[in-house]
């Protein structure tokens, strides 16, 4: 190799390490800092998963909480294959508080339906009467029924120590839900 072969060869890589320099170390800065947004989001993501992590129970809980309400308001509605035996229910049910508490049903009219997609709302209107405390304990077994039962109207007359009214009693049963027993 020649004096000028060595020069030109020398020329060249200097000017090969030159460029190298001047394109390599704003590449090596820009993956450096890369690395350093990677590694501060996967922190970020790995305290979030802890927090996540940390509050596992207390979200358990909440939702065994709120499938506990779910279940007491599935038994709190009425159910059967047809809104006529849901009715049937919620004559009998009333007959037997009505029973139980010394109150006297003097008539019942046909019960009202109000449907939607998916609820009936059944509305039992009926004429009662019995003494103050009979119909306080009547009205009180209604309100903490098992099955949720809500005075939607009531109108009382007063004739020496009996009372007379009409009340109407409202309840909802969800569409499609399986049979249960009363």
């Amino acid at each position: 190799m020649t004096k000028k072969e060595s020069k030109l060869l020398y020329f060249f890589f200097t000017m090969l390490l030159i460029t190298g320099l001047f394109r390599g170390i704003p590449l090596g800065i820009r993956y450096y800092h890369q690395g350093l947004n990677d590694i501060e989001l996967l922190q970020s993501k790995a305290e979030r998963l802890d927090k996540l992590q940390s509050k596992q129970q207390f979200w358990a809980d909440e939702y065994a909480k709120i499938k506990k309400l779910e279940e007491n308001r599935v038994k709190q509605l009425f159910s059967a294959k047809s809104r006529e035996l849901v009715a049937a229910k919620l004559q009998t049910l009333v007959k037997k508080i009505a029973i139980n508490s010394g109150a006297k049903i003097q008539s019942s009219r046909l019960p009202e339906f109000k449907d939607n997609a998916q609820w009936l709302m059944i509305t039992q209107n009926m004429s009662i009467s019995g003494d103050m405390s009979s119909i306080m304990a009547f009205v009180n077994a209604l309100e903490h029924s098992q099955k949720k039962l809500i005075i939607s109207q009531m109108k009382i007359r007063s004739s020496r120590r009996i009372l007379r009214g009409s009340l109407s009693v409202t309840a909802f049963s969800q569409k499609n839900t399986k049979v249960d027993d009363l």
